[in-house]
């Protein structure tokens, strides 16, 4: 009896270390992923609950989020150059920047029956191709339209502008804003602060195939001498002395009545703008229609160990489910053309929220270049100096051209090929 007793005893630990060997091989041999994204205080929790549901339908798989405050695109660049990159992460406007280093997984073949449907904008999926490969699929799409306070409109007695008119009609009733007894009896007032998009007038920073600058030429000229009229010539719109730090709330007081307005904008107006009538309108047109757009989307890293379930996860991230919560939250607009028609279609307050769908035909982003940053600080320095008076748009946009060229040139040289699509 004691025998059996002890062969029993020892069956059954086996069984025990067996067992626990076999919890243990199920434990080692689960893939741990990392996704990195901005953080944003209000845009985390969603992410972190999606990622937890992720977890729960892929026991397999386990996702840890890595939301980077700050310099977003400098720190996840760091990551990649010390071989530490997360397996998926978060991209926007800067996408070219990584694609032109290899950065990216190409997906095509994966997403090709998402990228073969009509159910996605087309157009926003083709900002995530570079060399004819997809390297990102996006979840939301953002651009800037014009807001406007209705309030003031109907005490100065002018006209709600309309999504046709062009740029003589917006100078016209901005001016007339400005004209008002409103105007003159409000410290402070002004009847637009922004500026018009370059595409407006054709004008471009560099050129189709991103091998140089071009934007020294004339329709960009004409750009920055119409935005500076509006603060130096037609005093419509304030200069930096005037010390405006929160055009939202210079919004808000009925001390702007048309302001540049982001996607993003949207749920703080809807949380902040309760006490006032306000709505949304297409930019005016000029020698064409055109809309700053840019995008939010998910990408794989070209060198994660794990790529069939980091696009496992990708899929996920960019589902119609996902793009609703996230978009409702951020104010971005869906890339699934059905939810982004439930997104607008939830929304009571502007008025005319479809017209950001009515935006996307429009949009154009900024040049998927190897060097965004440091040629856009270039752009903006050139605009600055002109808005001072401290150069003419000619003078300004010669020196930046240079700048540019020099920036792209020693980028290709670093990375050691010309410039690529």
């Amino acid at each position: 009896m004691k025998y059996l007793a002890r062969i029993s005893l020892f069956f059954m630990a086996s069984l025990c270390i067996i067992s626990g060997c076999s919890r243990q091989q199920t434990s080692s041999d689960r893939i741990d992923l990392t996704y990195a994204y901005p953080a944003n205080a209000t845009r985390d929790p969603i992410i972190q609950r999606a990622l937890d549901e992720f977890n729960k339908k892929h026991p397999e798989i386990h996702v840890r989020g890595l939301p980077i405050a700050g310099d977003y695109y400098s720190k996840l660049m760091v990551m990649i150059a010390g071989n530490t990159a997360p397996d998926v992460m978060w991209m926007g406007q800067s996408f070219g920047e990584f694609a032109h280093r290899g950065a990216f997984l190409d997906i095509n073949r994966e997403m090709q029956p998402e990228v073969d449907s009509q159910k996605y904008f087309s157009k926003i999926i083709d900002w995530y191709r570079f060399d004819k490969k997809l390297y990102g699929f996006p979840y939301g799409i953002d651009c800037v339209l014009f807001f406007y306070n209705k309030d003031v409109f109907r005490k100065a007695n002018v006209p709600f502008p309309q999504n046709s008119w062009d740029l003589q009609q917006f100078l016209q009733i901005a001016q007339q804003l400005q004209k008002t007894q409103l105007a003159q009896s409000t410290p402070g007032f002004y009847a637009f602060d922004g500026g018009i998009f370059p595409g407006v007038f054709d004008a471009h920073i560099l050129s189709k195939d991103l091998s140089h600058s071009v934007i020294n030429s004339n329709q960009y000229i004409q750009t920055l001498r119409f935005n500076a009229d509006l603060v130096n010539r037609y005093h419509i719109s304030p200069s930096s002395a005037a010390g405006i730090s929160d055009k939202n709330q210079s919004f808000l007081l009925g001390n702007m009545a048309i302001m540049n307005g982001a996607t993003w904008d949207i749920p703080i107006m809807q949380r902040d703008a309760t006490k006032i009538d306000w709505d949304v309108v297409l930019p005016p047109r000029g020698v064409k229609r055109a809309i700053w757009g840019s995008s939010s989307g998910i990408c794989v890293f070209s060198r994660t160990p794990h790529p069939q379930q980091s696009v496992t996860l990708l899929k996920y991230l960019t589902s119609p489910k996902l793009q609703l919560q996230i978009c409702n939250i951020s104010g971005s607009i869906p890339t699934d053309r059905a939810t982004a028609k439930q997104w607008a279609d939830g929304i009571t307050t502007p008025r005319h929220i479809q017209n950001f769908l009515k935006a996307i035909p429009y949009l154009e982003p900024l040049p998927r270049s190897v060097a965004l940053s440091e040629i856009q600080s270039k752009v903006n320095r050139a605009s600055e100096k002109v808005m001072l008076g401290r150069a003419t748009p000619r003078e300004a946009l010669d020196i930046a051209n240079y700048q540019i060229n020099q920036v792209i040139e020693r980028q290709n040289r670093l990375l050691g090929y010309g410039a690529k699509k």
